[in-house]
């Protein structure tokens, strides 16, 4: 198997603010701001680590811009992957990444600038440092960013410098992230009833991974992307989950080796399966049990012949959280994963399965 890596690890020490500008002769932009510190006094992280916190911070104003940006700082210069992601948006240094000290810097912003409006806070560090502790903690589960939480193009250019794929549940969020630059082989379109019309474009633009459930989306995709590689997407809800996706989207496991049938009726190619227990899941044993239901439908696709080789264990992630240094928490799920994986996924027979998930807020 192959282990999940962070790429980013890039170090600097100092502060420096520069705030972005519009283009030559365009008209004036929003104007953004981008902050990094270090998590925290207490955290246990080195100076070597400051880099890694981030934050953007997007006025809903127009304000005149003083001209462009030019070179990136010298703090930034010669540096790749997800620093030249922050150097193409600009950033600040500041001493520590505590809700105070976002604050202050917030309220330095709007003494400098006069803002009178709303603007937000997006923190890239957390960001980062998610990925790192995600990484750390689940190995074996590529992140695949569910970009409808936050399409932020900031967020979405750090986690593609990164190395994470998307989701992408519609047109419009493959074309935003193509446009970074990512490959097509990194997208899932984890849709599973779309629209005829953008099945075509999956498959224009070489997208060639999406989910399914029912009957009729196996025979859209028999006559509008036949080649695409398909992704049985299976009901495992969290019963205590804020929200139950399987209302709307999953087969029922008792369903599956009909679907499976049709596919192999129809000529198509299935090579896993996927669920989601839930937004906001709060039972991290969904998990155990949901992963033991993609077992036993792996199980009935290899049978029919199909070659299974990808799990995707969705969303609905709990944890996630930052104590005031900065640390991460992802809560319970690692654990429960980790053994599920252990027990139902191991072994030289599961050596070429894949598994990724869909985490996004």
């Amino acid at each position: 198997m192959e282990e999940c890596t962070t790429s980013f690890s890039i170090g600097n020490e100092g502060k420096f603010e520069s705030k972005s500008g519009a283009e030559e002769n365009s008209m004036p932009n929003y104007a953004s701001w981008y902050i990094s510190s270090s998590p925290g006094a207490d955290s246990g992280d080195s100076d070597s680590d400051i880099i890694e916190n981030y934050f953007a911070v997007e006025k809903t104003e127009k304000v005149q811009q003083e001209g462009p940006i030019g070179e990136p700082p010298p703090v930034f210069q010669g540096l790749g992957g997800a620093a030249a992601v922050m150097a193409a948006h600009s950033t600040a240094f500041v001493a520590s990444g505590s809700a105070a000290s976002i604050e202050a810097h917030a309220q330095q912003l709007i003494q400098q600038h006069g803002l009178e409006n709303s603007f937000y806070v997006v923190d890239l560090g957390a960001v980062v440092r998610l990925h790192k502790a995600w990484c750390q903690a689940m190995p074996r589960v590529q992140p695949f960013y569910a970009v409808k939480c936050h399409p932020n193009p900031a967020v979405m250019g750090v986690l593609a410098a990164l190395g994470t794929g998307f989701d992408c549940a519609s047109q419009e969020e493959i074309r935003a992230v193509t446009s970074l630059g990512v490959s097509p082989d990194r997208i899932i379109y984890a849709h599973p009833c779309k629209p005829p019309g953008q099945i075509r474009y999956a498959a224009a633009h070489d997208i060639s991974l999406t989910t399914f459930d029912t009957e009729s989306e196996l025979h859209k995709m028999a006559r509008w992307h036949p080649s695409c590689n398909l992704v049985l997407r299976i009901r495992a809800d969290d019963t205590q989950a804020r929200c139950q996706l399987g209302n709307k989207f999953g087969a029922d496991p008792v369903d599956a080796l009909a679907l499976l049938g049709t596919a192999k009726d129809l000529g198509l190619s299935v090579v896993g399966v996927s669920f989601h227990v839930g937004s906001g899941a709060t039972n991290p044993h969904a998990f155990t049990a949901a992963i033991l239901l993609a077992r036993k439908v792996f199980d009935m696709g290899n049978v029919l012949g199909f070659n299974m080789t990808l799990l995707d264990i969705g969303g609905g992630f709990c944890g996630g959280n930052f104590d005031d240094n900065g640390n991460v928490d992802l809560g319970g799920v690692p654990a429960a994963v980790n053994s599920a994986l252990e027990e139902y996924f191991s072994g030289e027979a599961n050596a070429d399965v894949r598994i990724i998930a869909e985490p996004g807020r």
